[in-house]
């Protein structure tokens, strides 16, 4: 019997990193999501909704928005609209501590990473959801001979990183122009269409290298000239990076173009085992 008791049936959590693409909204909706599946049950069964007091924005701007989408749609569109309102009455206590459970997590993913998203107050479309890529290809362009092992490229996009695409192995110097006399080797990632993505994720095999990021809405062009100005950077990239893109306009074409290489030996070269784009 759970009269008068409470109980926690279901919990979930998102994964916890430095840097997270996405909003505390987006990480606390997939949170939900997950301890919702976790406990068997559907929105329609929650009750009531709560949060702790370090919570900004969660159950009343997901519950009472119309412009929700993604995790937060998945999460509540079957719960009645009598229900998405805060009463003392119909209150599930194992509901709310199931949310609530959900919810914390976010919170303290949103506390280590140092996320500080106002949806509320900016009235943007809340982000941080992720953009299907339709398909890779090398960059190699002159002075490069075109081929920087383009058969491997789909492995980049393919969600497993365990797989790799790996540039070709140069000796002499990490810096590409010192080693072999051109400026860097590419990844170009296509979205099938233009999206305006706000980061990219790239997860490789070895750090230590240097990186940024073109946009292009037509092509992909095949100079690097025609990509223009970088919208995003790294340097001594980390194993699990995220790059925060200033994309202007919405592109199709993301290209990841590699100056430096990671020490791997017998040379330098760079093992990318995925890649993520997110908005």
């Amino acid at each position: 019997m759970l009269k008068d008791r409470a109980a926690i049936v279901g919990i979930g959590q998102t994964p916890y990193a430095k840097s997270l693409p996405g909003s505390e909204l987006s990480m606390a909706c997939q949170a939900i999501t997950a301890a919702l599946n976790d406990a068997g049950i559907s929105p329609s069964e929650v009750d009531a909704l709560s949060s702790y007091t370090m919570e900004q924005n969660v159950e009343v701007e997901v519950a009472r928005s119309g412009s929700a989408h993604g995790e937060a749609t998945n999460v509540l569109d079957a719960v009645p609209s009598r229900r998405k309102l805060l009463t003392p009455r119909r209150v599930s206590a194992a509901g709310v501590l199931l949310v609530l459970a959900a919810t914390v997590a976010a919170l303290l993913i949103a506390a280590l990473t140092g996320n500080n998203h106002d949806q509320g107050q900016s009235g943007g479309t809340p982000s941080g959801g992720p953009i299907q890529l339709q398909s890779a290809q090398a960059f190699d362009p002159p002075p490069g001979d075109g081929q920087e092992h383009s058969s491997d490229v789909k492995l980049a996009i393919d969600s497993n990183p365990d797989t790799t695409w790996t540039t070709e192995t140069y000796d002499g110097s990490p810096i590409i122009q010192d080693a072999v006399g051109k400026p860097g080797v590419g990844l170009i990632v296509d979205a099938g269409k233009p999206v305006t993505g706000r980061t990219l994720t790239i997860r490789s095999d070895t750090g230590g290298w240097n990186m940024q990021v073109y946009g292009a809405a037509t092509g992909p062009p095949t100079t690097l000239d025609g990509w223009g100005q970088p919208i995003g950077q790294a340097d001594n990239v980390s194993t699990d990076q995220t790059v925060e893109l200033t994309a202007p306009t919405p592109f199709r074409y993301y290209l990841l173009w590699i100056t430096k290489l990671a020490t791997s030996a017998p040379g330098y070269s760079v093992a990318i085992g995925d890649v993520q784009l997110a908005s």
